[in-house]
């Protein structure tokens, strides 16, 4: 059993040890020269309260635990509450799995680029993370017989449904559908079936 080591710090003394120890090895993801500013994140998600504090380590340590293949993450802090994360993987990670949206129109396949990038905004209202996504994140459908892929970008939220599995929302623009469609995306879902090799 770990024992929790003595703190100096107040702030520490709040926070449930395991989450010091999540937050640790956040750290050690995140380039040297951002680390002073990033410790700002997790003292403004402490500030939050308890509830906020643990969801918001619980949601990013989550992200990044699934995720395989990272090759870099580096978080720079923009303001209060407020985040520019760019994930750098060895190479794309492909997750299939079948949604339909429209009569004939499927998502496949949702795919993860070596260099995804956005900006992020902890959302306390829905208890997310607002984000910006600039690059790395694209779907990919069935169109009837045909196959087509799209680009995600702008705004999406990383949230938790009412099971505590990760989703992510956006908002898309659906070749051949008049009205951009807004799309939930299970994301614990699809990371689980990936692991059952589904």
């Amino acid at each position: 059993m770990v024992e929790k080591p003595p703190s100096d710090s107040s702030d520490a003394d709040k926070r449930p040890y395991v989450y010091q120890e999540i937050e640790r090895q956040l750290m050690t993801l995140i380039s040297q020269e951002n680390q002073d500013a990033a410790k700002n994140i997790f003292a403004d998600l402490l500030k939050m309260g308890r509830d906020g504090y643990q969801f918001g380590v619980d949601l990013i340590s989550e992200l990044c635990t699934e995720l395989t293949g990272v090759k870099s993450l580096q978080i720079v802090p923009k303001g209060p509450l407020e985040l520019d994360v760019d994930i750098k993987r060895k190479n794309e990670l492909v997750l299939k799995f079948k949604h339909t949206i429209a009569p004939l129109i499927d998502i496949t396949a949702i795919t993860f680029g070596e260099d995804l990038n956005f900006g992020a905004v902890v959302d306390k209202e829905k208890k997310g993370l607002r984000m910006n996504i600039r690059r790395g994140l694209k779907l990919s459908l069935k169109l009837g017989p045909l196959d087509s892929t799209i680009d995600v970008k702008g705004s999406a939220l990383l949230s938790r449904n009412d099971r505590n599995q990760l989703l992510l929302s956006t908002t898309v623009v659906v070749p051949g559908m008049d009205n951009p469609v807004t799309l939930s995306i299970p994301l614990t879902q699809i990371f689980a079936q990936r692991k059952s090799g589904q």
